[in-house]
């Protein structure tokens, strides 16, 4: 790396370090805030509290990364060119788009990071944060399932289980369809009014068997049916977590155990997308506030600061807005995931030829 190279990136670090550090705390201090009063009320230990606040910290800090890139580019680059130090690089000789090659270069490696981070240390601990705030901060019984309606659950052996309805407290499940796959092919499917665990058995009420074979299916009709299986009232009594407290492979496979059931996944689908799409947006952000940075001559903390907020603010509704169409089956789970990272990184494209001009 040439010596001006890292210059460039040397002076965007600092910048990034020090927004990421003031949005942390700022983020704190708003919570502590509004959550003073449970936390009193509460007599929360301030060891569970300080624990809520550091496992709390990789989301906080992947949620302000991309506004803290953005922040970065416009600070660092923007005393570049007040300085005239952009002016003196460019009658050297060194074109725009090579001046800006260090950041988008480390603008990525840092999307890449942030993918990784997501994926491997943001899901553990958001789980954990839950956990310290509902049970030792606001005293509250660990979370458990009571009545749960369209439940879906992947057993053992290729079995998927789909009850309208379970009550987790009584054992007992309405509405229940159990489909058995070999491989991909359907091989046969139990559809039952009512499902309950007697005597280290499943009992079923008032239902129809199906066995599916190349020469036909078969049906037969049961009023009770008794089935072995290695599934307990206890594995479908687990909370199912959040999509933010799954990585992309669990929630990946929980899309397709819910796909064979029957369920609709779109907003499933659109968490999936985001887990690529915004760790890409540190990258985009910075590929569409460089050039912006670049033609700048002199500006203050105050507009710098104005400006990265706007900027960030209104992809943050391109990304909501997609979210919501995406969530209510208006857009496709892709577009709905990318449509702020299409335009904004577009948008960065036409700037930077423009600036090359």
């Amino acid at each position: 790396m040439r010596i001006l190279d890292r210059y460039i990136v040397s002076s965007f670090l600092k910048v990034l370090l020090f927004s990421l550090l003031t949005f942390w705390l700022i983020s704190v201090l708003v919570n502590i805030i509004d959550n003073i009063d449970t936390y009193i009320d509460k007599r929360a230990p301030l060891s569970s509290i300080l624990k809520y606040y550091l496992f709390s910290t990789p989301y906080t800090l992947i949620l302000t990364l991309p506004m803290a890139m953005l922040l970065a580019s416009l600070f660092s680059l923007g005393h570049l060119s007040g300085s005239n130090q952009l002016t003196a690089m460019r009658t050297a000789g060194l074109s725009l788009h090579r001046i800006l090659f260090p950041l988008f270069i480390s603008s990525f490696l840092i999307s890449l990071f942030a993918l990784s981070f997501g994926e491997f240390v943001v899901p553990p601990a958001n789980s954990k944060m839950e956990y310290v705030k509902r049970v030792e901060i606001k005293k509250k019984p660990r979370r458990r399932v009571g009545v749960v309606k369209n439940l879906y659950f992947q057993g053992e052996g290729g079995r998927v289980f789909y009850f309208h309805r379970w009550d987790a407290q009584k054992g007992r499940g309405d509405g229940v369809s159990i489909q058995l796959y070999r491989g991909d092919s359907l091989s046969s499917r139990i559809d039952a009014s009512q499902m309950w665990w007697e005597d280290g058995v499943w009992v079923l009420k008032d239902g129809y068997r199906r066995r599916f074979a190349q020469e036909g299916e078969q049906v037969n009709r049961f009023t009770d049916l008794r089935l072995t299986i290695k599934e307990k009232p206890s594995d479908f009594s687990r909370p199912q977590k959040d999509p933010q407290e799954m990585d992309f492979f669990k929630l990946r496979d929980y899309i397709r155990k819910a796909r064979r059931g029957g369920k609709e996944v779109a907003r499933e689908l659109v968490d999936l997308n985001l887990k690529f799409s915004f760790p890409l947006a540190n990258f985009i952000i910075v590929l569409f506030g460089a050039p912006i940075a670049c033609r700048k001559r002199r500006s203050g903390m105050a507009v710098n600061v104005a400006t990265s907020l706007g900027i960030t603010f209104v992809y943050y509704g391109f990304l909501r807005v997609g979210q919501t169409m995406g969530y209510n089956g208006s857009l496709s789970p892709f577009w709905a995931a990318w449509l702020g990272n299409l335009l904004f990184g577009g948008a960065g494209l036409a700037f930077l030829w423009w600036g090359k001009r």
